[in-house]
Order: C-alpha cells, then sequence, then structure tokens
C-alpha cells in the first residue's frame, strides 16, 4: 500500500500514523529510540505490506499488468491502490477526505521532527504539491506516475499504465472492494490487541 492507505490504516492515532508513514525509512536499531506507539506503527507499516504482498486479489491486480510493466507491477498497484482508495472514501471513513487530509497535513507538519531524516525533506515536498490530491483524478495519477518514470533506472512505463488502468478500471475497482475490507479488518484487530482503544 502507498502513503495515503498507510495514514488511512493508522486508526486516526498519531503516533501510530507517525510510524506507520516512517516504515520504509528506519532500521530495527532505529526503533529502541521510539515511542511505544511510534513503534507499533512501523512494525504495522510492515505488517500491512506483508498482508497486501500475500494476499490473493492483489495477486490479481499484479497479474494485469505484468505483460507490459513486469516487476514494476507491485509497484504500480500499490499507488493505483490510493487512488481506488480516494475513488471509495466514503465506503470506508465517515470522515470527508478533505478534512482527512487537512487534519493529516497538520499533523505531519507539527510532528515534522519525529519522522526519520529522509523521510522529513519528502514530507515537506509532498504536502507542498498536496500528493493526497493527485490521487484523487486519473489526471493525478499520470502526473504521480511521469515521475515515477523519471526516478527509475530502466524503462518502466509507469505512465503508461494508466491507460490500461482506465480502461480496466472496474475490474481494478471490484479487486480493491475485496481487498480493502480484509486489510481493515487485519489492522484493527492487530491494533486493539497491544493498544486497545481508551
Amino acid at each position: 500500500m502507498n502513503y495515503l492507505a498507510h495514514m488511512f490504516l493508522s486508526l486516526d492515532r498519531e503516533d501510530l500514523m507517525i510510524g506507520n508513514l516512517s516504515g520504509d525509512f528506519v532500521k530495527v536499531a532505529d526503533m529502541r529510540y521510539m515511542k511505544p506507539e511510534i513503534e507499533q506503527g512501523v512494525l504495522l507499516h510492515r505488517k500491512i505490506d506483508k498482508f497486501t504482498d500475500s494476499h490473493e486479489v492483489v495477486g490479481q491486480s499484479i497479474k494485469r499488468l505484468t505483460a507490459i510493466h513486469g516487476k514494476y507491477s507491485a509497484v504500480i498497484v500499490d499507488i493505483l491502490y490510493d487512488h481506488l482508495l480516494t475513488h471509495n472514501w466514503a465506503t470506508y471513513k465517515n470522515e470527508p477526505l478533505e478534512e482527512f487530509k487537512k487534519r493529516n497535513y497538520e499533523i505531519l507538519t507539527r510532528r515534522h521532527k519525529d519522522l526519520p531524516e529522509r523521510l522529513q525533506k519528502k514530507i515537506v515536498k509532498m504536502i507542498d504539491r498536496d500528493f493526497i490530491e493527485g490521487y484523487r483524478s486519473f489526471d493525478g495519477m499520470r502526473y504521480i506516475m511521469h515521475y515515477m518514470d523519471k526516478r527509475t533506472s530502466f524503462p518502466s512505463k509507469f505512465e503508461e499504465s494508466i491507460d490500461q488502468y482506465e480502461d480496466e478500471f472496474e475490474d481494478f475497482n471490484s479487486d480493491f472492494n475485496q481487498f480493502f475490507p480484509e486489510l481493515i479488518a487485519f489492522v484493527k484487530a492487530d491494533v486493539e490487541k497491544d493498544y486497545p482503544s481508551k
């Protein structure tokens, strides 16, 4: 899953969200200095990725892209699923996306120093360009994929994936709505086990 999904799956808990977004940017050795719920967020990020990578329905989405995009297909699906989360937002969240976005941008700005150094620099640029807004439209997704193309060493055709995605949108959307409720249930059970709601 990508940035928006990891924010969503932090269940409106600040420390958990800080850790969840930090998952790809910290080493195990760094975690000893973290608050327990931030550390839990880092571990949750990795559990989410493992659950996603091994899920049959996600594999189905990846296979749709493999013939053209090869090893990059899984990365593309992670990003496409953030678009699908915005598309289905009202199904999974009572809070409007615009309010969720503003609230979480405020947290990330206020808690900037709690993020790993590599993510600190990245998140400022992401908020400046309103990265969540980019997930809300096909044009925004094309821009994101164009940026991804520039970051790869080998021909990746990230941007071209949006043509197939638009053509097969209902199939990808069906995959997402089969998979995402299971992921939410998995996350809630994992979080509540160690840090029950007060």
